[in-house]
């Protein structure tokens, strides 16, 4: 699929594929310290290459930089003109919008890679559910063509679209195995790739394609029960530094900034300032940690 969409850009990737050609050069020394991106792309079915994408991300960022800096600057400026303490709007505005710019910067980069986990996660979750499916109807006789046209047509997120793949290649006249080896070319499943790697050995070797399926969802089975044990045990330090992240370190935090701002006589505009730089972090914190339980969850455990 083509890139539709690139997070935090002001403007739409049919303007900015022109100014990003710019940044060619500069793309392709990014590129050596991110040997990763192409493979990630491709698994995230993102037709572009590594240079031009990295380039998107650059121009993207710089646009970004350029818009939200003088917004900041703007406000900070009105601000500075009302406040009884003076200080310099065009240097916290640098600061403040360079942080910014560096954040975006970073999410645009890893953007490929969350597309990828998504897939996987997607890949993953309906697995299981879909060997049952091809388990029992090929039990009951039903070719396999015929079952991988029906998984195709079904409601199984990214696997149906990769049988649909392997379904279009098989009546192109390509052999089932060769078509079924295929998918497993770019696909970032390992467990997806573990699966059909053995579905199509089986077949080439010419086994009994349901006494395949049933060892292979035993496999994937176990795995289960292996991940949900594992994400049993991370659970109990994740909640203690929960805890101490986002209950205890801030009230010691408040108690500590009141005491300090009695005795060095702090201003209002300043302690409001630190008073909502915590807020703000401890905010932080809370998105930080319901986002790290929710990317240690299986993937296996399905939805």
């Amino acid at each position: 699929m083509k890139l539709k969409f690139l997070p935090f850009s002001v403007m739409p990737l049919s303007r900015l594929s022109k100014p990003a050609h710019m940044f060619m050069g500069v793309s392709r020394k990014f590129k050596r310290m991110l040997p990763y991106m192409e493979i990630n792309l491709k698994q995230a079915k993102i037709e572009i290459a590594a240079e031009e994408y990295i380039s998107l991300c650059i121009s993207a960022s710089l646009l970004f930089f350029l818009f939200i800096g003088l917004f900041v600057f703007g406000v900070l400026y009105m601000v500075n003109m009302t406040a009884e303490d003076k200080f310099s709007p065009l240097l916290i505005a640098l600061m403040i919008t360079s942080g910014l710019t560096l954040f975006v910067f970073l999410q645009q980069i890893n953007y490929p890679n969350l597309l990828k986990n998504r897939r996987v996660k997607d890949l993953e979750t309906n697995l299981l559910h879909t060997l049952r499916n091809i388990l029992v109807q090929v039990s009951a006789g039903v070719p396999l063509f015929d079952v991988m046209v029906s998984i195709g047509n079904g409601d199984y997120g990214e696997i149906s679209e990769e049988f649909k793949v392997a379904v279009k290649e098989i009546s192109a006249g390509k052999p089932q195995v060769e078509a079924l080896k295929d998918l497993t070319a770019n696909n970032p499943s390992i467990y997806f790739r573990r699966a059909i790697w053995q579905l199509a050995n089986g077949m080439r070797a010419g086994s009994d394609v349901s006494q395949v399926l049933e060892e292979i969802i035993k496999s994937i089975s176990e795995e289960q029960l292996v991940q949900i044990n594992s994400y049993g045990s991370q659970l109990n330090p994740i909640a203690m530094f929960y805890m101490l992240l986002t209950v205890i370190v801030p009230s010691l935090s408040i108690t500590f900034l009141i005491i300090l701002s009695s005795f060095l006589s702090f201003s209002e505009l300043f302690t409001k300032i630190l008073f909502w730089t915590l807020y703000a972090g401890v905010v932080f914190m809370q998105i930080m940690f319901l986002g790290l339980i929710k990317s240690k969850r299986p993937t296996l455990m399905g939805e």
